[in-house]
């Protein structure tokens, strides 16, 4: 909720055991970013509404942590918020957009 009492998040009921989703809307809740990751991963995984592509972060001290530990981006609407924004990750500590599969 906003400061006007507004819902500009969203609950999962019944997301696995050890998964962590976040998403994080613009000021104007007009865009959105979704995030997802297992405890047992170093990977976390990111989709932006403006741009419509997974991204991914990567850092092996996360691996057996709970939650988002990447660094969350700045939402706003009409843009790729994502794209060599800085995540926290390690070696490449910007997001990168995944490869499509052939």
């Amino acid at each position: 909720m906003d400061s006007n009492g507004e819902k500009t998040g969203l609950g999962l009921a019944g997301v696995g055991a050890d998964l962590s989703v976040r998403a994080d809307t613009s000021a104007e809740a007009d865009s959105y970013i979704v995030y997802a990751r297992h405890k047992k991963s170093s990977l976390v995984f990111a989709l932006d509404a403006d741009a419509m592509a997974s991204w991914v972060c990567e850092n092996e001290d996360w691996v057996d942590h709970s939650n988002i530990l990447a660094t969350p981006a700045p939402v706003t609407a009409g843009h790729n918020d994502l794209d060599g924004t800085e995540c926290g990750g390690s070696p490449v500590s910007t997001w990168k957009k995944m490869q499509e599969n052939p």
